[in-house]
C-alpha cells in the first residue's frame, strides 16, 4: 500500500513559512525526519537502521570534507 504524501508545505499558504514554528524549526524537523529514516518502511527494521547509519555516515563525511577543504583554502 502506498504511503500518503507528505503534507508539509502544502495548503493555502503554500510553502509553510508562515507556520508558528517558523522556517528554521520546520527545516530542522524535516532534517530530523530525514536522518531518523521516517520515509522508510517501519516494519523493516533492517532498512530503517541501514538508512539511519548511511545518512549519519554521509553527514560525518560532509563535515569532514568541509573541514578539510576549509583548511586547504585557508578559510580557518
Amino acid at each position: 500500500m502506498a504511503k500518503p504524501p507528505d503534507q508539509r508545505g502544502s495548503g493555502p499558504k503554500g510553502s509553510g513559512h508562515d507556520d508558528p514554528g517558523g522556517f528554521l524549526s520546520s527545516n530542522l524537523a524535516r532534517a530530523g525526519d530525514h536522518f531518523g529514516a521516517k520515509d522508510t518502511d517501519p516494519k523493516d527494521a533492517t532498512e530503517v537502521w541501514a538508512t539511519r547509519i548511511g545518512r549519519g555516515l554521509s553527514l560525518v563525511a560532509f563535515i569532514g570534507l568541509s573541514w578539510y577543504f576549509g583548511h586547504q583554502l585557508n578559510w580557518w
